[in-house]
């Protein structure tokens, strides 16, 4: 029996009486005449409306002890729902109440509590729940019976209580109450704590398989949460189980409405609901209005939905006739489908019902202005306005009739406007946290909604803005509401047509295409949205693609041929392909039409066929004040193309006759100033903008137009500013103020425009852009401290301000206040949001990474990875639910994840993870297979780990995608050199230089390429042709970093260091240029070893000055520019003192750099040499040969080389010859021109007595070293000798005494020799 109550106390709280009946039918079969079933068939009919049928039920079990108290009061209710009440029996059935309550048992009191409780008598429930509970303080059913008195009483205080009755009642038994259970998720769902709820009415489904509501109400849940495809879902399965669910078919058809904007099916959903509740609820006429109401708006005019939603209000008037609020439902609903004369009949019936019935009322005025009676409109809606105020306050509805009389009748556009917003402020005040479903969209309106947002655009044009002209406020608030109604229904066609359109006049091209496809998907046959991608199309110069959407325009709607914008449309898109002369006919047809529309009215009658054609045509041409202008501006603008002046400046003034007086008047007066400009009458143009008065429509964009010809054709920036000051004095709004501000910040006086926003933010301090205004132009200022002062307060004082906690977190980073910004970003992350809209997840994604960011300064690697990963997660749940949308935005969305898992793949790489690199480095690609940083940090990956297949396929992505991307370009040829293909290396680095021979990155590439391929040689005429291409060579930094380069790498310091003086101070090259000085002040003849550097050590006076001068070099450094390798510089600097207490310091922080990461090269390689300087050989090699074992890496390529160079000496010393050959040949293989790798091979083999070889060499040496290096020099000398080469000896030595000539053994112990053996 509990099961059965329980349904029946579902379906009377849901106000299914017919299904109560139903219940109570199918029990009584099983249970006879139980009385408490009988009382509730009877409270169904009595609801249904079959009040005698009910009284005769209620009257055969009056005796009935268990249901008396219930009876009594049923009767009661009963009878006081006749049109005439029998008052002397509601007499007699009041005077036994009192003794039925004082003799009623415990179930006669739990059932008349029921009813009172589901009749909304909520103190009479609780009166007799009491009574229970004082009998019985533990009995579950009236604990829980408590609690739905308490919560749907809808008092504060009692809702806030019952939720303790109902836990009081799930605590006390082993099986849960499903009472208890359904009242808890009932007050969850109240609390808007869905997420409980829903968990709750799991419980329900899982321990009450039989109660097939709760699935349900769980869907209902998910909808209040948002949750669309889990209630699409669930809803789908009760369909299945159940076709004729009332609940089921009234979900599924708002999906479709909602989310999906399919009306077809919606309307067959529909129908199916309507023949469901023909067979189960036929009498239940509030639930046919409840459905129908909500339903009609939100199809979005929908002829088929319309269809149906109509049929169930002819219901409710057949059940109700004297109803008058059904009868003005039917008139808004034919209103709707435009059949505004039977809507006028329907509302005029309502009024016959109820002359106080204010919707009809309402509706009537409507009429009225749609049928241009402005006069009795505004007459009536005073009246209304009057016995409306005093009772409801301010009514959206009335103020929106308001705004269209103001705008209709008087031309009052201000006032229209702001009526408008004042309409639209109420309408969602009234709203304000209501849950979803069906009762939210009856409430929002989304229809009325999108009527007033068409109003906002009647005052917008339909033209795109000038590039330079930021949006109205009457655009920015139609945008702002339809952006509102299709985040609440996402299905509203029109509304997506809307929006496409105003993004198109603002120039968001990219959101107009998406939107108008999101349109297209939901009904390809909307001929308007396809005259609007033609708009777009041809915006975007695609003018083949318009012509197309423009015939599918025509073929979905062949009325639109007599349309002023087909016309104009059609000749623009003959104008994008050229073809004028075609545009000049379209647009004179059009002409020819708007003229003989106009003169229709006095034209007489035809009287050939031919005459009757051209009147027929002219009947149909539509044509508004608006499209004439246009018209007339496309012709000029033709003709104007056509280089036909006097034939454009003709139609000017034909124009402005036509117009004069109009509110186009100025449009077209601001376009002929615009042609006398083209002309060069500048004086001209400014006079005929000047004389538009602040009291014309388009002041604002004459002032504009004014301002822009001041600055660029006059350089006048007092006279550009005075337009802007003049349309604030005439209207200071928010608007012009703004105009002003943003002209200030466009001539430099970021000081003025803050003046200017802030005047704009004390008239709108609800403006949320206004603060970011500025404070941008604060951060402008350079006057950081008071940009975060100003940022600070705003945010205080605004704290949902998202933008605005932004930049400031931006700004926090920026100053390297960390620990504020990431404070302020986490608090960002804990706003609420809705968590179903994707745009919210965007809005997290940007947030997370700014927090990686900000971990990054922090030096916090961790926390930045866990920032960007977190970023990724949303980022990939984005791009799950942008699926369906535009082609573009998904594409915008992959390159937004594409940028998120580079940026992991940098951190990665950074340290020193390369295969987690590889992952997001490919992941990021699989996002976007064109971004081009992912390719590039691909490509060097590979380059890094010897990988030269897979790094020479992204370098060839690159170069297919940007055949003028130099990065990849130098890549490719430094791949090339490594897989031994120098020539081809050096062929794209010329490619490069021959298109940008001052591109001095890729100069100092190919001069270190050339280097390693021995070619240094060649350096010189590459040099010369970037001088004698650039005039500004010789002050560029770039060429003197190039110049001391290769100085450097011939061996000449001392030129090296004054072109590289040259080029310190540079931001590009400075760092560089600091490293290469260093290293020649430390160590300037480039010895293998330390301890053989500077000559003399510490008592050579010069040597010290040097190193002192690698110091003051290394202070130089910016503190964001250093790196590891600048401390190891730092170390060398201590080191070559031979100091032991620097040594040790040095070793020190090596080693601690070498525990931080034990595979840095120059880490290794420094405290190898250190080891050395302190004759700790076998330590030094140990790290020597840690560094031989690793891959090589181009990117440390010099501390490879002289690693190996060390280990090779080192092994030499041991006369290990052959460990060292084999050093010395891989040193040669990477860098031909190593100087001293040839010397050393050199001694090898004069070492074995193979004096030839050792001469070649040495030969090989001595030219890279530029003959410079008197050592080497003496070394070949000898060798030559050795050789039997006499002649080459002696030159060697020539050389050699011309730049020592005391070097010491060289004239006795080989020149003269060498002679003696010649002359032998």
């Amino acid at each position: 029996m509990s099961e059965v109550i329980t349904l029946i106390q579902y379906y009377a709280r849901e106000r299914l009486f017919r299904h109560v009946q139903a219940v109570c039918n199918s029990s009584l079969k099983k249970r006879g005449d139980d009385p408490i079933l009988l009382f509730w068939k009877a409270y169904g009919l009595v609801n249904e409306g079959s009040v005698a049928d009910a009284i005769r039920e209620l009257e055969g079990i009056q005796g009935k002890r268990d249901v008396q108290l219930a009876v009594t009061s049923a009767l009661i209710a009963a009878h006081n729902k006749f049109a005439r009440v029998e008052h002397d029996a509601v007499q007699a059935l009041e005077s036994q109440l009192a003794s039925h309550r004082n003799s009623a048992s415990e179930k006669g009191l739990m059932t008349a509590a029921q009813f009172h409780l589901l009749s909304e008598q909520f103190d009479k429930a609780r009166e007799y729940v009491k009574k229970v509970l004082e009998a019985q303080p533990n009995y579950i059913p009236a604990t829980v019976l408590l609690g739905w008195v308490e919560m749907l009483s809808g008092r504060e205080n009692y809702v806030i209580k019952s939720v303790q009755h109902f836990d009081k009642a799930l605590g006390a038994e082993t099986t849960k109450d499903i009472d208890a259970l359904l009242g808890k998720a009932k007050y969850l769902e109240i609390r808007q704590q869905y997420a409980s709820a829903l968990d709750t009415l799991n419980q329900v489904i899982v321990l009450y398989e039989w109660f097939t509501p709760a699935l349900m109400e769980k869907a209902k849940v998910l909808m209040m949460m948002g949750d669309w495809e889990q209630c699409f879902e669930v809803t789908s399965r009760v369909a299945q189980q159940d076709p004729y669910n009332i609940d089921a078919l009234r979900l599924l058809s708002l999906y479709h409405l909602v989310r999906e904007g399919r009306y077809q099916t919606a309307a067959n959903r529909l129908t199916e609901l309507i023949q469901s509740l023909d067979k189960f609820e036929p009498k239940n006429h509030q639930l046919y209005y409840n459905i129908a109401y909500p339903m009609a708006r939100v199809a979005g005019r929908s002829s088929s939905v319309l269809q149906q939603t109509l049929a169930m209000i002819d219901r409710c008037k057949s059940l109700q006739p004297e109803m008058a609020v059904y009868c003005a439902e039917q008139g808004h609903q034919l209103l709707m489908s435009v059949q505004v004369k039977p809507a006028v009949a329907a509302y005029k019936a309502a009024m016959k019902l109820d002359e106080a019935c204010h919707p009809a009322l309402n509706g009537l005025i409507k009429c009225q202005i749609l049928e241009g009676q402005y006069a009795d409109a505004e007459q009536q809606l005073e009246f209304l306005h009057e016995i409306t105020d005093a009772k409801e306050g301010k009514v959206p509805e009335l103020i929106y009739l308001a705004a269209l009389l103001a705008w209709r009748r008087h031309v009052d556009q201000n006032t229209s406007v702001k009526l408008l917003s004042e309409a639209v402020e109420t309408h969602f005040r009234s709203i304000k946290e209501m849950p979803i479903g069906l009762k939210y969209f009856a409430a929002m309106n989304p229809d009325f909604l999108v009527e007033v947002a068409k109003e906002y655009l009647q005052h917008c044009g339909t033209d795109p803005l000038d590039a330079s002209d930021p949006p109205s406020p009457t655009l920015t608030k139609a945008i702002k509401l339809l952006e509102l109604i299709l985040k609440a229904v996402p299905g509203l066609l029109e509304c997506h047509f809307l929006l496409a359109r105003t993004k198109y006049i603002i120039n968001d091209d990219e959101a107009a295409h998406r939107t108008v496809d999101s349109c297209l998907r939901l009904n390809p046959t909307h001929a308007d949205a396809h005259m609007l991608m033609s708009q777009i199309e041809l915006k975007a110069d695609h003018p083949k693609a318009a012509a197309a959407s423009l015939e599918q325009c025509l073929s979905h709607n062949f009325d639109v041929k007599d349309t002023a914008m087909f016309y104009l449309q059609k000749a623009r898109i003959h104008q994008s392909l050229g073809e004028y002369q075609e545009s000049l006919k379209v647009l004179q047809e059009a002409m020819t039409l708007a003229k003989d529309s106009a003169n229709q009215a006095s034209a007489g009658t035809a009287r050939s066929q031919k005459e009757k054609k051209q009147q027929a045509a002219a009947a149909a041409f539509k044509v508004t004040l608006y499209d004439k202008v246009s018209l007339y501006l496309e012709l000029a603008n033709t003709y104007t193309k056509l280089d036909q002046m006097e034939e454009a400046a003709k139609i000017f003034n034909q124009g402005m006759n036509e117009v004069r007086s109009t509110v186009e008047e100025v449009r077209l007066l601001i376009a002929h100033a615009q042609f006398m400009l083209k002309k060069g009458q500048v004086e001209t143009a400014i006079g005929m903008l000047g004389g538009v008065t602040a009291d014309l429509p388009y002041y604002v964009k004459a002032q504009t137009v004014l301002a822009a010809i001041h600055l660029h054709q006059r350089n006048d920036k007092r006279m550009y500013i005075d337009c802007y000051r003049k349309m604030v004095e005439s209207d200071p709004t928010v608007h012009t103020c703004c105009l002003l501000g943003d002209a200030f910040m466009k001539i430099q006086e970021p000081e003025q425009a803050i003046k200017a926003y802030q005047i704009a933010l004390e008239q709108n301090p609800k403006d949320t852009n206004l603060p970011s205004k500025i404070g941008k132009a604060m951060i402008i200022t350079h006057d950081y401290n008071k940009a975060l002062s100003y940022y600070e307060s705003a945010v205080k004082g605004d704290p949902t301000n998202a933008q605005l906690k932004y930049e400031l977190a931006e700004l926090y980073t920026k100053l390297r206040k960390f620990e504020r910004a990431e404070k302020l970003l986490k608090d960002s992350l804990g706003d609420s949001s809705d968590p179903t809209d994707y745009t919210a997840t965007m809005k997290e994604v940007k947030i997370y990474m700014l927090m990686s960011k900000v971990s990054t300064g922090a030096s916090d690697d961790q926390a930045s990875i866990d920032g960007l990963l977190k970023a990724r997660e949303l980022q990939m749940s984005v791009l799950q639910r942008v699926r369906g949308e535009q082609a573009d935005f998904v594409r915008q969305q992959k390159g937004i994840g594409a940028n998120i898992c580079f940026e992991l793949g940098n951190t990665y790489n950074n340290h020193n993870q390369p295969d987690k690199a590889l992952q997001y480095y490919n992941e990021a690609l699989r996002n976007d297979e064109s971004h081009e940083k992912s390719i590039l940090a691909l490509a060097r990956l590979h380059l890094a780990r010897g990988e030269l297949d897979p790094c020479q396929n992204q370098c060839v992505i690159a170069l297919r995608l940007d055949s003028g991307n130099e990065e990849a370009a130098m890549m490719l040829a430094d791949l090339m050199f490594r897989k031994n293909e120098p020539e081809a290396a050096i062929f794209h680095f010329q490619q490069l230089l021959e298109r940008k021979p001052n591109h001095y990155v890729a100069l100092s590439r190919l001069i270190q390429l050339l280097r390693r391929a021995g070619k240094l040689s060649d350096v010189p005429k590459f040099l010369k042709l970037a001088e004698s291409l650039s005039a500004r060579a010789a002050l560029d930094a770039g060429f003197h970093y190039c110049k001391g380069l290769y100085a450097r790498y011939t061996n000449n310091p001392r030129e090296a260091l004054t072109e590289f003086y040259a080029a310190r101070k540079d931001s590009e090259f400075g760092t560089r240029v600091l490293e290469h000085m260093i290293e020649i002040y430390i160590n300037p003849d480039n010895d293998i070893q330390l301890e053989q550097a500077g000559g003399g050590g510490e008592n050579d006076k010069e040597f010290m000055k040097s190193v002192q001068s690698a110091r003051d070099l290394l202070k130089e450094i910016p503190p964001m520019s250093r790196t590891m390798k600048h401390q190891v510089l730092e170390c060398y600097a201590q080191m070559v003192t031979k100091n032991k207490g620097d040594i040790e310091n040095a070793i020190a922080t090596l080693g601690n750099m070498v525990a931080a990461d034990k595979n840095y090269v120059p880490a290794l390689l420094a405290l190898a040499e250190a080891h050395l300087l302190r004759k700790e050989t076998p330590k030094a090699r140990n790290h020597l040969k840690r560094v031989a074992k690793m891959p090589y890496n181009s990117d440390e390529a010099e501390e490879f080389e002289r690693s190996w160079l060390l280990l090779a000496d080192i092994f030499i010393q041991q006369a290990k010859y052959d460990l060292a050959s084999e050093l010395l040949k891989r040193c040669l293989a990477q860098n031909k021109s190593c100087a001293k790798a040839w010397e050393s091979l050199g001694f090898i083999m004069e070492k074995e007595q193979s004096y030839r070889d050792a001469s070649e060499h040495y030969e090989a040496a001595w030219r890279m070293e530029n003959h410079s290096n008197c050592s080497t020099g003496f070394r070949l000398a000898f060798n030559y000798l050795k050789a039997k080469r006499y002649v080459e000896a002696i030159d060697v030595c020539h050389k050699v005494l011309q730049q020592q000539p005391d070097y010491p053994k060289i004239r006795k112990d080989i020149l003269e020799r060498a002679r003696s053996c010649l002359r032998a």
